[in-house]
């Protein structure tokens, strides 16, 4: 997650490329591995249950790959003072959603702490409104609760949440 300040606009932008990077090789991966299947020196002396095998597998290294693809959206929020209005842009596979709201209806900047599949904390930011809605400012969940934190206050610093504490 990288974060920028110019004058009054804060600008909190996750891509996360590695993750698409993965998830592209997988996708590729998995059609290579199908197609094999049909397309290989060998293919006529496969049995059936060698080809279903392997085109099993390369399908569940497909789906891997769609799945990581579907998961890892970009989200970038553009928080501006001046204006006194926030933008949030989600960019993935499964949507593309534009949310646009009031910087004064932000009341509480959360750090969520998760565990993750070996059991090891991990973070994740989230803009809570007054209407009772949460956004994520990310989809893909941190490590190190320091750094977490010091973007949790940056962004509180910025909205005046401070003050108003």
């Amino acid at each position: 997650m990288r974060i920028s300040e110019r004058g009054d606009v804060l600008t909190i932008s996750e891509r996360p490329g590695l993750t698409w990077f993965l998830g592209f090789w997988f996708v590729a991966g998995g059609v290579l591995a199908m197609s094999m299947v049909f397309l290989a020196t060998n293919a006529p002396e496969l049995e059936w249950w060698e080809r279903v095998l392997g085109f099993g597998i390369g399908a569940a290294v497909f789906a891997g790959g769609v799945f990581t693809l579907a998961n890892s959206p970009a989200i970038v929020t553009v928080l501006n003072r001046k204006t006194g209005l926030a933008t949030m842009r989600i960019r993935g596979l499964r949507k593309d959603e534009r949310i646009v709201f009031r910087c004064g209806d932000i009341i509480v900047v959360e750090m969520r702490e998760e565990k993750d599949s070996d059991g090891d904390p991990c973070y994740q930011l989230l803009l809570g409104l007054r209407t009772g809605r949460t956004l994520a400012l990310h989809s893909i969940h941190g490590y190190g609760r320091e750094s977490c934190e010091a973007e949790r206050q940056r962004i509180r610093r910025f909205l005046g949440l401070d003050q108003a504490a």
